[in-house]
């Protein structure tokens, strides 16, 4: 299991913080169920005051982006500070440490296009951020923010080329021909 955690100094309003944590309630903090069929362990120690981020270290790209804005949303309503020196999730091609949150945005970048890279020429299904279905055809190329997300992406379709914009692009591959 990978862990990070976050350290606070006042615990003012951490109730009304961790009634927002979709999840269910355990013994000593919440189990939140991933995008897939894995869990976020959050462990509030009260005496220690800190909140306490288990996970596996076998979880989708996907997964770790839910995790990542689940850590970084709890820290900003506490301000307290991060450790996440056990959260090794891989190197960057610099050959520096890329973790939950230190490196993130990097590693992210890195794994992304690297995933859209091999996509490129294949059919593809590109959603909006609200999961809903824009088109599908052969990814012809793509366009990535900072943050990273798809912003646009050209597809060849049925009907020709097509450009599909939003502010975040989902595309996945269909597995067929």
């Amino acid at each position: 299991m990978l862990t990070a955690s976050i350290a606070y100094q006042i615990q003012s309003h951490l109730h009304e913080i961790f009634s927002t944590i979709s999840g269910v309630a355990t013994e000593n903090g919440w189990k939140i169920q991933l995008k897939g069929n894995n869990y976020l362990y959050v462990i509030h120690e009260i005496n220690e005051q800190k909140i306490v981020f288990s996970f596996s270290k076998n979880l989708s790209f996907e997964e770790y982006q839910q995790i990542h804005h689940i850590i970084i949303s709890l820290q900003q309503h506490i301000k307290g500070t991060i450790d996440v020196s056990n959260s090794l999730l891989g190197y960057l091609p610099d050959g520096r440490g890329a973790y939950i949150i230190t490196n993130w945005n990097k590693w992210s970048h890195f794994i992304l296009t690297a995933k859209l890279k091999s996509l490129e020429g294949h059919k593809v299904i590109v959603y909006n951020g609200k999961g809903k279905e824009l088109g599908n055809g052969l990814l012809l190329d793509y366009k990535l923010d900072k943050s990273p997300c798809v912003y646009e992406c050209t597809l060849i379709t049925t009907f020709g080329e097509q450009i599909f914009h939003g502010e975040y692009l989902v595309i996945e591959p269909t597995n067929k021909w």
